[in-house]
Parts: C-alpha cells; sequence; structure tokens
C-alpha cells in the first residue's frame, strides 16, 4: 500500500523546507563581513577608476581647443605665406622701384615670421605640455586597470573571499625554505 496524497505531499513540502534552510544557511556563510569588505573594496576601485577616466576626459576638452587654437594660427600662417607668394609676381616687376618692392618684401617676410612665433608658441607652451601630461594621467589610468583586471583574471575568487594572505617570509610564523618539509 502507498503513502496517501496528504502524506506525500507533507513529506515533500518537509523535504523542500530543508533544502531551503540548508541554502539559506550556506549563503549566510558567503556573506561574511570579509567578503563584505572585500566586495566593497572591489566596488570603489572600479569607482576611482571610473573617476579617473572621467577627470580625463574632462581635461582633453581645454587641450583640443588648444589644438584648435594652433590649428587656427596654422591657417593664418598659411593664408599669409599664399598671399605672399600671390604677389611675389607682382613685388618682382617692381622690384626695379626704389624701395616700394623692398619694403613691400621685408612687410610679407615679417607677417610670415610673426605667424610662425605664433603657431610656434601656441605648439610648444600651451598644447604640447598639456597632451603630454594628460597622457601620462591615462598611461597611469591604464596601468591601474589593467592590473586590477589581471588580478581579478588570475583570482576570480578575490571578488567573494579577498586576496589570499601572503607566502610567510623568514622569521615569521609559518615560513619553509624551499624543498624544507615544515614537522
Amino acid at each position: 500500500m502507498g503513502a496517501s496524497g496528504l502524506a506525500q505531499l507533507t513529506e515533500a513540502g518537509n523535504k523542500l523546507m530543508s533544502t531551503f534552510t540548508a541554502t539559506l544557511e550556506r549563503a549566510n556563510g558567503l556573506l561574511t563581513p570579509q567578503n563584505a569588505r572585500n566586495i566593497s573594496q572591489l566596488i570603489s576601485r572600479l569607482n576611482q577608476a571610473a573617476t579617473g577616466v572621467s577627470i580625463l576626459t574632462r581635461e582633453l576638452q581645454p587641450a583640443a581647443r588648444h589644438a584648435d587654437r594652433a590649428l587656427e594660427s596654422a591657417d593664418a600662417f598659411m593664408q599669409t605665406a599664399r598671399s605672399t607668394v600671390k604677389h611675389a609676381d607682382t613685388l618682382l616687376v617692381r622690384a626695379g622701384a626704389r624701395g616700394g618692392a623692398i619694403d613691400a618684401i621685408r612687410d610679407g617676410a615679417l607677417s610670415t615670421g610673426e605667424a610662425v612665433h605664433h603657431l610656434e608658441g601656441a605648439l610648444l607652451y600651451q598644447t604640447l605640455p598639456r597632451v603630454n601630461a594628460l597622457a601620462e594621467r591615462l598611461s597611469r589610468t591604464s596601468d591601474s586597470l589593467d592590473r586590477l583586471l589581471q588580478q581579478i583574471q588570475s583570482q576570480p575568487q578575490s571578488l567573494i573571499f579577498g586576496l589570499p594572505a601572503p607566502t610567510p617570509g623568514p622569521g615569521e610564523p609559518g615560513f619553509q625554505r624551499t624543498g624544507e618539509v615544515k614537522r
């Protein structure tokens, strides 16, 4: 004779409750204060990395504006150079006239020199130092993210359990020399 439907239902309910209780106990064991701190540290590191990327993005914007100014200076230089070349034929014809042609050539050369000077100043003293600083910060942030990702790849369990304790060194309890058997 088999058990009644009510008895089977009661037995299945008891098994379900014991399985559920065991699962809750295991989950509670994983959520220790140390594991919570480890997860909090991971979130903090990821937040710091995101903040670093955000700062780099904000700092890149002024450098881009300075690059625009440098390009404007280069454009002014090119316009001046075009104007100088365009009027070269006219100046050569007037070269026979005393003072006029030589003064025009000198003025064209001076304006070209000024444009080159402005371009050089914008590139050397404004744009390049900011680009270098930005590249250094980007490199440091990238290195930090790379180390974090390598750590997570090599020890994914550290997300839950934290980093393993370092191997004891000489003079510390538990230290073993290579090839020595602990007794």
